[in-house]
């Protein structure tokens, strides 16, 4: 199962986002993301910081991860709309086989 959640940006719009064992994504509703960064730990190690893909297909920012069974991942993304930045609240996904 796919984990998600909704949100509101600065500008009132709306966004949905997930994570699953392989993959983070960040899904605007509302507005066009110009660029989408996450930030990630994944089992309490150091904290990584990438810029996320478009995949046009589904419509969304992805990044690949790789959780093993028991493994929790905390995450928050930077976005930018129209040439402002926001940030979300922190999102966290335990995989479990």
């Amino acid at each position: 199962p796919t984990p998600t959640s909704t949100g509101t940006s600065g500008s009132g719009s709306g966004f949905t986002e997930g994570a699953s064992a392989s993959q983070l994504w960040f899904q605007p509703s509302g507005f066009t993301a110009s660029s989408v960064y996450v930030h990630y730990t994944i089992s309490g190690q150091s904290q990584l910081n990438y810029a996320m893909t478009y995949d046009s297909a589904d419509g969304r920012w992805e990044r690949p991860i790789s959780l093993s069974a028991g493994q929790s991942v905390s995450y928050y993304f930077d976005y930018t709309p129209v040439g402002q930045s926001y940030q979300d609240e922190t999102g966290t996904y335990t995989y479990t086989a």
